[in-house]
């Protein structure tokens, strides 16, 4: 029997070169930070390699989910960093570090199958994750550059109009509060037969 041991220190790896920008849709504000790992293409072959599960415990995702334990402190500082700089007087350092100390390996697999460019985006509709106003998502977009296609979209709370999006991009991580409406914007016929989506996502 041979075991295959995973690096995580590497594997998950920040880069120090990360190009940072923060665009607003509306009321709604995002952090872009482009260049997030050092090395994306052992997260994205790590990603691909782990079979995805259809069991899911999030209401009207349609896609499948991969949820594992890894090591994933090396994250820690980054995300607290960016949450404390950009997004200041919304949570406590301590409470950052328990959530991603706490955090999984977690990666979206998605399809355009059944999707639209516009709402109602098949069954993936504008949602909010959680309206204390003080916790965050985030994202990093693991498909290749010939692979991108669409991005998150966000949307008005009231209307449910959307105000705007930001465009996926290999390696970027996006950051918004988890009041924010949104939904994954996805172009029909982008991601079908052997082509998939694939985001890591954050919860904190």
């Amino acid at each position: 029997m041979k075991i295959i041991n995973i690096d995580e220190s590497k594997i998950f790896k920040v880069g120090t070169n990360h190009d940072v920008d923060v665009v607003t849709f509306g009321n709604i504000k995002a952090l872009i930070v482009d260049n997030f790992y050092e090395y994306p293409d052992l997260v994205r072959e790590l990603a691909l390699t782990i079979p995805p599960s259809h069991r899911n415990v999030r209401a009207n995702y349609p896609g499948c989910t991969i949820n594992v334990s890894y090591d994933l402190t090396s994250l820690i500082h980054p995300f607290n960093d960016y949450i404390q700089t950009y997004f200041p007087n919304h949570l406590p350092a301590d409470y950052v570090f328990s959530c991603m100390d706490r955090a999984t390996f977690l990666v979206n697999v998605m399809q355009s199958y059944g999707q639209q460019e516009e709402p109602p985006h098949g069954r993936m509709t504008p949602h909010q994750d959680n309206t204390s106003g003080l916790n965050f998502a985030g994202v990093i977009y693991l498909n290749t550059p010939e692979e991108c296609a669409g991005g998150t979209a966000f949307y008005e709370n009231e209307t449910k109009k959307m105000l705007g999006h930001v465009e996926m991009k290999y390696n970027r991580m996006t950051l918004y509060n988890q009041c924010d409406r949104h939904c994954a914007l996805i172009p029909k016929g982008s991601f079908e037969d052997d082509m998939y989506r694939i985001n890591q996502l954050f919860f904190i």
